[in-house]
């Protein structure tokens, strides 16, 4: 051979000279690469020629620029006649943007094995169907397993059984979905090397080809069976919770059926009393004095019993037109006889300038200042206690003063916390629980408003509240509410197994022209009712041999007109919960106790004047 190289013009470009300024031979074509890899050039051309054998070398190649580029260097032998090697052809190329891409992928290769092999997660790998093709030593830990002993095996041999289908499915789910598909979290019992089961989370993402199809699935795998415990912890926890719930609302719901139960004769017949035309003057200020402290007592119990509502600050306002002076008066004279046992003066001041009427909760109100005028005479040996009320800007202003015996100034603000008294000895000389001011708080901030005290020990207090509300066109408003007119002649039945709540609805319904008849169990309301004879009947819920719901049920089974006979509950159960069912039940109203006769009356008179329209349209169709 002679050493004479030719070069195409794409060999002399990526040496980096040109044919005019460059003239190779073999000497000087092995100068251009690296000093370290040029002998093994010459070796490679040394055996190529020897041996007649096509050959490929990569090496390193120095530009004449002095850039370094990686090159493939292939070799076709030419033989003569006798054998020998005449001449080698070649095909000359540059690699060195796939060397460096190859080289960037080993980097990140070996970079994301370390992590994966450091990771306290475990980091595996796994083809479309579901082999694993790598997994971090971390799976040791929770496993039991090697990598090397779950690597080639279905990711599915190591789940627990139950889960094999769901978490299966769930990947399917995700592979068949978009791209832009958020990586879902897979809860799983994985089945260790002892046969034990420990909690896994799988959070994969799905690998794409050039044209978006999965070819692979990238896992993060997170021990998870402490959290699982915890988890199940709290769920119990939160049984047991639900079930205290739900026993203190049976307690509060049979406590609430308990106190209403005789509190519905006390208001129901102080009502009537203070109706009659025939009382002295005397006995119906008794009779007004009864009706105003039962009343006031429903309030309080109403927000006792409903302690959840008070809890989830879901107690309701019902603003009406009232006389707030009246209101005023009706409270003071609660605490009237007090103070005359007491020897203390009552003295109420009306600044000039309030309103006859406001339009505003009433009852809230009256329960807030008799809070303040109790708390008053309790705290008070001798003195006075003064209720005072005023109107500016919009608000109505409440206050009661007395010269008892005062808070420290850095107690004041505790008062209006749930079950807290100045100190222990309050508890132990003057009762009570601490509940009524932040129940009065609580209230007073659900209207709007603002309550606050002012006090020193040895000086008395002033506690006050001060509320946003709008005046009434005229106290008249006050009066102008009447009965409504229940039609002549009505049939009602009634069902109530306490004695003296049939006696009330007599004598309450004894000033119209309609027919009652009373029964003291639910099967009996039943048989009664089957006659057809009634335009309406008033269902108690808790009585004997037949509840009111089971009585309802039963008559909206009757067939023929009788079925759809209009049946309000007349009920201590007020609980929201407990209006649905009888609803549920297929009761057309709810009318609570204590009884509240204009209620009654307008709810009777409702549901048959609306049964009254429906059985003239089905006359009128047929």
């Amino acid at each position: 051979m002679s050493g004479h190289v030719r070069w195409s013009e794409q060999v002399y470009r990526i040496h980096g000279v040109t044919p005019e300024a460059f003239d190779p031979n073999l000497d000087d074509a092995v100068g251009f690469y690296h000093p370290d890899d040029q002998q093994a050039v010459r070796d490679w051309c040394a055996n190529a020629m020897e041996t007649g054998e096509a050959g490929e070398f990569q090496l390193r190649l120095m530009r004449s620029d002095g850039e370094e580029r990686a090159v493939i260097s292939q070799c076709r032998p030419e033989c003569g006649p006798d054998g020998t090697t005449i001449a080698l052809y070649g095909v000359f190329q540059d690699v060195t943007e796939r060397v460096q891409a190859e080289e960037t992928i080993k980097a990140s290769e070996a970079r994301y094995r370390l992590l994966a092999d450091n990771s306290t997660d475990i980091i595996a790998t796994y083809g479309i169907d579901g082999v694993f093709r790598y997994l971090s030593p971390a799976i040791e830990g929770p496993m039991g397993y090697r990598p090397d002993e779950m690597v080639g095996q279905p990711a599915g041999d190591f789940m627990h059984p139950e889960d094999v289908d769901r978490v299966l499915a769930v990947f399917a789910d995700y592979a068949r979905s978009g791209p832009e598909t958020p990586s879902p979290r897979v809860p799983y019992r994985g089945v260790r090397k002892d046969g034990s089961f420990v909690w896994l989370e799988a959070h994969p993402k799905v690998i794409r080809d050039a044209i978006g199809q999965p070819i692979e699935f990238q896992d993060v795998v997170r021990d998870i069976t402490e959290t699982k415990a915890l988890e199940e912890a709290l769920i119990e926890a939160r049984d047991v919770a639900e079930a205290g719930a739900r026993a203190k609302s049976e307690f509060l719901a049979n406590m609430s059926h308990e106190l209403r139960t005789p509190l519905t004769s006390v208001i129901g017949f102080s009502g009537l009393l203070k109706g009659s035309q025939s009382l002295p003057d005397a006995e119906r200020r008794f009779a007004d004095r009864i009706a105003t402290s039962s009343e006031a007592l429903l309030s309080v119990i109403n927000d006792i019993l409903d302690y959840s509502k008070l809890e989830a600050d879901a107690v309701g306002l019902d603003p009406m037109p009232f006389d707030p002076k009246a209101m005023a008066e009706g409270a003071a004279g609660i605490v009237e006889a007090q103070c005359v046992a007491k020897g203390l003066a009552l003295d109420i001041e009306v600044e000039p300038g309030l309103p006859e009427a406001l339009m505003g909760d009433e009852g809230r109100l009256r329960q807030v200042m008799l809070n303040f005028l109790s708390n008053a005479v309790k705290f008070t040996g001798h003195g006075r206690v003064l209720l005072n009320m005023g109107w500016a800007d919009g608000r109505l202003r409440i206050a009661v003063t007395d010269s008892g015996i005062g808070i420290a100034a850095d107690k004041i603000d505790a008062l209006f916390d749930r079950f807290t008294q100045a100190d222990a000895s309050t508890t132990r000389v003057y009762g009570g629980t601490g509940l009524g001011l932040a129940i009065s708080r609580r209230l007073i901030e659900l209207m709007g408003g603002e309550i606050g005290a002012d006090s020193r020990p040895g000086h008395g207090s002033t506690f006050w509240l001060e509320v946003p509300l709008d005046a009434a066109r005229t106290s008249a408003t006050v009066e102008a509410q009447t009965l409504a007119e229940v039609p002549a002649g009505s049939r009602i039945l009634m069902a109530d197994d306490a004695a003296a709540n049939r006696e009330l609805v007599r004598a309450i319904l004894g000033g119209w022209d309609i027919v009652l008849e009373t029964f003291d169990d639910g099967a009996a309301a039943v048989q009664a009712a089957a006659s057809g004879d009634y335009d309406l009947i008033l269902m108690d819920v808790h009585m004997p041999v037949m509840d009111g719901l089971d009585a309802t049920r039963a008559i909206r089974a009757m067939s023929g007109p009788v079925s759809r006979t209009p049946i309000l509950a007349l009920t201590a159960n007020v609980q929201p919960e407990q209006v649905a069912a009888c609803r549920a039940a297929g009761m057309d109203g709810h009318v609570g106790k204590p009884i509240q006769i204009r209620d009654l009356m307008a709810t009777i008179a409702n549901q048959l004047t609306a049964s009254n329209v429906e059985t003239s349209n089905v006359d009128a169709a047929a």
